[in-house]
């Protein structure tokens, strides 16, 4: 599972907020675009502006989480596997929802004389219990680019039951 379902809710109401910001904001722009008034050039200039930023990050938003979506998709059923070695297991603190914290898994990959590192996704409770450090976890990559890449946490995480409260 990509993220948490919760997360996926917040993002796509967040980005909706912006959207219809942007939409209003442009509507109002058309509207004095064709209204009566010709001195209500700056402020059609400035409602669309406001309105065409507004769409713009929304979309942006949207067309972000889906690209994430769209590669971890593809790399577990195109992509190379890898045996990974877990070397932590942190909490994500440049990132907060409700004033939580995720947990990332870190792991890397010795290819020769390389060191491939990668960082799993937002985990939404702790997974020591789980995964631990020194562990080995899957790692699915595409063939030719490995920034594109994506952490197999749900497998270990599989047997163990979560209950919030």
């Amino acid at each position: 599972m990509y993220g948490k379902k919760g997360d996926t809710w917040f993002t796509i109401i967040f980005c909706g907020c912006f959207l219809l910001i942007g939409v209003v904001f442009t509507g109002i722009a058309i509207c004095f675009l064709f209204g009566d008034d010709a001195s209500a050039g700056a402020i059609t200039a400035g409602f669309g502006f406001m309105g065409v930023l507004f769409v713009g990050i929304g979309a942006a938003f949207l067309l972000g989480r889906n690209r994430k979506k769209r590669i971890a998709e593809k790399v577990r059923t195109e992509g190379r596997r890898l045996d990974a070695v877990v070397t932590s297991v942190n909490v994500n603190t440049s990132y907060s929802m409700n004033g939580r914290n995720p947990f990332v898994v870190n792991c890397q990959v010795t290819d020769g004389t390389t060191i491939h590192t990668f960082r799993s996704q937002n985990i939404w409770f702790d997974p020591s219990p789980a995964i631990w450090t020194g562990m080995d976890i899957s790692v699915y990559v595409n063939r030719d680019n490995y920034d594109e890449y994506w952490v197999d946490t749900d497998t270990p995480l599989a047997s163990t039951e979560v209950i919030s409260h």
